[in-house]
């Protein structure tokens, strides 16, 4: 399974969010504070219908807003699905994939799209904070999410002299 790509409105620290992932490796860096884990927080709920960190729907929801949107783009055996959720501060959210209405989160790529964040490696999917910072390889279809530059070129060299 392939992340494509992740549409945010309103999600934690996000008012608006477009982001087109590669096939390949992805590597998200910056200050801390600065909304990098709120992106894997999305991916993980889009896929689980929960937090990593246990939040609640309304506690996921930009402050001063009644609702948040997530909408991800998975690709599966070649065939694309729209994943899109409704997260709601009073009512339960809603979910479908490919415009049809779903019920139940067995119905979602959870751990399909957890396997494609962490490319089989032991870390453990409600640490996904720890995930990115203590990532020691880039595999060739893994998503890196880091708050340390020298991390980051490190992980990169090492991939490039790798042979992928």
């Amino acid at each position: 399974m392939i992340i494509k790509s992740i549409e945010l409105k309103n999600f934690r620290n996000y008012e608006e969010l477009n982001l087109n992932l590669d096939g390949g490796t992805n590597i998200l860096y910056g200050d801390n504070a600065q909304g990098k884990t709120n992106i894997l927080e999305s991916i993980y709920v889009s896929g689980t219908t929960k937090s990593h960190k246990g939040s609640r729907d309304k506690e996921m929801i930009r402050f001063g807003e009644n609702e948040a949107h997530i909408r991800t783009m998975v690709e599966k055996n070649q065939m694309s699905y729209q994943i899109d959720m409704h997260l709601k501060k009073n009512r339960s959210k809603g979910i479908a994939i490919n415009g049809v209405p779903i019920r139940k989160a067995s119905e979602l790529f959870g751990v399909e799209i957890m396997r494609t964040l962490s490319h089989a490696k032991a870390h453990k999917p409600n640490r996904l904070e720890r995930f990115g910072d203590n990532f020691s390889k880039i595999p060739s279809n893994s998503g890196v999410i880091s708050t340390k530059p020298r991390k980051i070129a490190h992980c990169a060299n090492r991939y490039s002299h790798s042979g992928h």
